[in-house]
């Protein structure tokens, strides 16, 4: 296994065929609890995630936490930009 360390404001250390343990705010503004279409929209997303597995996730009132193992080669910045993709 090979790690890649690209130093950000929030260090991002990427690990092909690592577990990674994932939180993320959902919309800015979202005033929790989500609505049942919100709650299915961000189940969807979170279900879509490929081509690594998921394990384990639960939706907060206004964030997420997953934990997702990457596939061999698969970076962080591209299942953070899937998330970032997914805002309406």
């Amino acid at each position: 296994m090979e790690a890649r360390v690209t130093p950000r404001r929030l260090l991002h250390i990427d690990i092909g065929g690592a577990a990674y343990f994932l939180t993320f705010r959902l919309a800015g503004g979202q005033r929790p609890p989500l609505t049942e279409v919100e709650r299915t929209l961000v189940l969807d997303h979170i279900r879509r995630m490929r081509p690594g597995d998921l394990y384990a996730f639960v939706v907060m009132p206004d964030h997420v936490h997953l934990l997702y193992l990457s596939a061999p080669g698969e970076k962080l910045s591209k299942i953070a930009r899937i998330r970032a993709d997914s805002r309406a």
